[in-house]
């Protein structure tokens, strides 16, 4: 699926997934098939958690992987997603964006959206706030493109 969205939408798009490390019943073997899955997929937006029994629920009752081995594969993860970078083909390009007034570093900078929901960070400007406008991006870091 993923492959054929990437190949298919024109413009691009953003995959983001959701990770639980450590549900129970997990093996090492499916762990290293999600690790290798996400390494293959560099997702633009992973949120990684650790497995949570909540009481009243079936999982609640099954057997648990130890705790040791859900952070050291949640810790593993997190490595993976930190070596990405998603949108460095950006640099250079201009997009599209929108703000809805959210700011960053303390007022400095204005946070607006491209299409794809790639977070953009440009300087404060009042007019900008609320407003559609086009960015030339001149830096692509892990979380945002300025």
């Amino acid at each position: 699926v993923v492959n054929r969205l990437q190949e298919k939408v024109d413009g691009g798009v953003t995959i983001m997934t959701d990770v639980i490390c450590g549900f129970p019943g997990e093996t090492e073997e499916d762990f290293e098939e999600t690790y290798q899955l996400v390494e293959r997929h560099s997702f633009h937006l992973m949120n990684i958690s650790q497995f949570y029994s909540r009481p009243g629920t079936p999982a609640a009752k099954m057997k648990r992987v130890p705790t040791k081995d859900v952070k050291a594969r949640s810790r593993r993860l997190t490595q993976l997603a930190a070596t990405f970078r998603p949108y460095s083909e950006l640099v250079g390009v201009v997009e599209a964006c929108a703000s809805c007034g959210e700011v960053a570093d303390g007022g400095k900078r204005l946070v607006a959206h491209t299409k794809r929901y790639v977070k953009v960070l440009v300087p404060f400007d009042e007019r900008l706030v609320g407003a559609r406008f086009d960015v030339r991006i001149t830096a692509a870091h892990r979380w945002h493109v300025d």
